[in-house]
């Protein structure tokens, strides 16, 4: 069965204007537990790397990889993928 939905009502956009992402608060811990929490039978994501790869590798990617979030979000910039730069 299929709905057709009514687009004519939408809420107002809201704008804002001074959020910074430097306010996001997180560790070298959360990120080795997010890492620690991959499922390694899932499939790979738009990096194309495997779940279990990068559970298997967390303990010499998590410092690195907390560094380039940090940055990211300390600059409110997220870096372009290497096909597209």
């Amino acid at each position: 069965m299929f709905t057709e939905e009514d687009t004519s009502h939408f809420p107002p956009s809201v704008e804002y204007t001074n959020v910074k992402c430097t306010d996001v608060k997180f560790t070298v811990a959360d990120v080795n537990d997010k890492l620690a929490k991959l499922r390694p039978n899932k499939a790979a994501g738009p990096d194309n790397l495997l779940p279990r790869f990068l559970f298997e590798i967390k303990d010499f990617i998590t410092y690195p990889l907390f560094l380039l979030f940090r940055k990211s979000l300390d600059e409110n910039i997220v870096p372009c993928r290497l096909e597209e730069c």
